[in-house]
């Protein structure tokens, strides 16, 4: 804890003695002061230098929370985006799987002179469509893999390092 210049602190500064940080001051003598680190002689120059240093950390630290926050928040994104492609790629297998049935009836039905080839033709061409969408599901589900492990920070090689 950096400790701020009160009027009991400032009379300490003035007189060489130690400085401790606002819930010590009354405290007494150092060795009864255990929570915090003492301060010897702190005169308003030193104090300034406190200021300043504190003023300009502060926007380093904003930086690293605001820096923390956006690497969780893409983490936690990347991780949502994988898990509903993820959904919709099971999804999509259960439309192929029927897709296939269908088209499998559609043959037996046609084979038993039941109905005309339009309806295999059909079939065939809903078949086609789901196993499509399911590929494009499965590149989509690998994409949002890969997005999830470069948000936690893995697998990038610095430039200049050999890949093996």
């Amino acid at each position: 804890m950096t400790p701020r210049p009160t009027d009991a602190t400032a009379g300490a500064a003035r007189s060489s003695e130690s400085i401790h940080c606002s819930r010590c001051v009354s405290a007494g003598p150092v060795s009864a002061a255990p929570c915090c680190p003492t301060v010897a002689s702190l005169d308003a120059v030193a104090w300034a230098g406190i200021v300043v240093m504190t003023v300009t950390r502060a926007p380093a630290r904003c930086a690293s929370v605001s820096a923390t926050r956006s690497a969780f928040r893409e983490a936690s994104d990347a991780l949502v985006t994988y898990t509903k492609a993820r959904e919709f790629r099971t999804q999509q297998e259960s439309l192929t799987t029927a897709a296939q049935d269908a088209r499998r009836l559609a043959d037996i039905r046609y084979q038993g002179g039941v109905t005309s080839y339009l309806e295999v033709l059909d079939a065939d061409t809903r078949l086609f469509t789901a196993e499509i969408t399911l590929a494009e599901a499965r590149q989509s589900e690998m994409s949002a893999f890969v997005e999830v492990y470069r948000a936690l920070g893995g697998g990038w090689q610095q430039e200049g390092v050999p890949v093996r």
